[in-house]
């Protein structure tokens, strides 16, 4: 090739056999290479593939919206739950040995300590097999629930909590193995005037009674959509003291679809971000028109009722951009799963660090 890109046939001559076949080989390797690399990652997209996607988001929507968050259940309602409930949130201390195989062998240390050979503490330092060992078996104060987690049989739990100070329980068996305990102070009932005994007892109806909590901020959020709609939505959050948060428009993108803009990037508050999978809480907020009040919504640990701001309609003109793009976005898509199949095939063996440290480094 001359300098006005001409192939120069003199050139060509003068250029060395094994040259011209280096070249060739070079030549023919890269559009081998670009062949495959068409073949993998140059999926023609249908006509009205794209435009199809993105009509999906011509309509955006903007809201304003407050949260109550369940982590805020009254503890007073807590001690009224906790009155109900008395027995599960009775308190115990005690000491254990575990024995996470052997029944036998756990009956034995239990009759030897009865008998008085071995005490319960050097039992524990010698045969026990959970964190407690080194201490002599000391385990600490739990609550009933706790340690019904743990046993298999909930009478022999119902017997331990029975028993009086330094009595020793049977041996009984719990989710990882054998166990025996001993009373250092008998049960009594949770003080209920005490807050981190309540904060405690929250903890717990957050995962076991999380529908009571719930239903007890729902009522609170219909009280508010009710004085929202009478009042105004910022009137009504001013006077009930709750901070109103604000998105940006996004559209209607159930799983978060990267093609679309997202409720995750358009929220201030970060409240709303989780519900990209939620479809009631999606549809909540698209079947209201602006100034409409959603119904509460449950996101995450939080009950949250918003207003929609603003309608958005995305012009033509900007839908035809995002289209030209469309093919871009798919090509990256091709090449990140065909890395990540190389990468996570049976097939790869990695021995980057092998040959980083004794060929490079060396």
């Amino acid at each position: 090739i001359n300098e006005q890109g001409e192939f120069d046939r003199r050139r060509y001559n003068e250029t060395p056999a094994t040259q011209r076949q280096q070249i060739m080989n070079q030549v023919r390797d890269q559009l081998l290479v670009q062949q495959v690399s068409s073949d993998l990652f140059g999926a023609k997209v249908p006509s009205g593939e794209a435009e199809f996607v993105f009509s999906l988001g011509r309509t955006e929507k903007a809201f304003d919206y407050v949260a109550f968050s369940l982590e805020d259940y009254p503890l007073d309602r807590t001690a009224d739950y906790a009155a109900d409930n008395q027995d599960r949130f009775r308190i115990i201390d005690v000491s254990s040995i575990s024995l996470i195989e052997d029944r036998s062998q756990a009956e034995s240390v239990r009759r030897r300590i009865a008998d008085g050979e071995i005490t319960f503490e050097e039992a524990a330092r010698t045969y026990s097999q959970d964190i407690f060992a080194e201490d002599g078996g000391t385990a600490g104060r739990y609550y009933y629930f706790e340690l019904l987690e743990e046993f298999e049989d909930r009478e022999q739990l119902d017997a331990l909590f029975s028993l009086q100070e330094s009595e020793i329980s049977e041996v009984v068996e719990t989710d990882y193995g054998f166990a025996i305990y001993r009373v250092n102070t008998p049960a009594q009932l949770a003080d209920l005037e005490d807050e981190d005994t309540l904060q405690e007892i929250r903890q717990y109806m957050a995962r076991t009674a999380r529908g009571a909590i719930e239903d007890y901020f729902t009522d609170h959020a219909r009280s508010f959509t009710a004085d929202a709609e009478a009042q105004g939505f910022t009137e009504a959050a001013q006077e009930a003291g709750l901070t109103v948060y604000s998105t940006d428009s996004f559209p209607l993108n159930y799983g978060g679809s990267m093609f679309l803009g997202r409720i995750s990037q358009a929220d201030d508050g970060g409240i709303l971000e989780g519900i990209s999978n939620n479809e009631y809480a999606l549809q909540s907020l698209f079947s209201v028109d602006q100034g409409e009040i959603t119904q509460p919504i449950t996101v995450g640990n939080n009950i949250a009722v918003a207003v929609c701001r603003e309608v958005v309609t995305i012009s033509e003109a900007d839908l035809s951009r995002l289209s030209m793009i469309y093919p871009y976005y798919i090509g990256e898509i091709q090449q990140e799963e065909f890395t990540r199949s190389v990468l996570t095939s049976d097939k790869l063996e990695e021995n980057f660090m092998n040959v980083f440290v004794g060929q490079i480094l060396q």
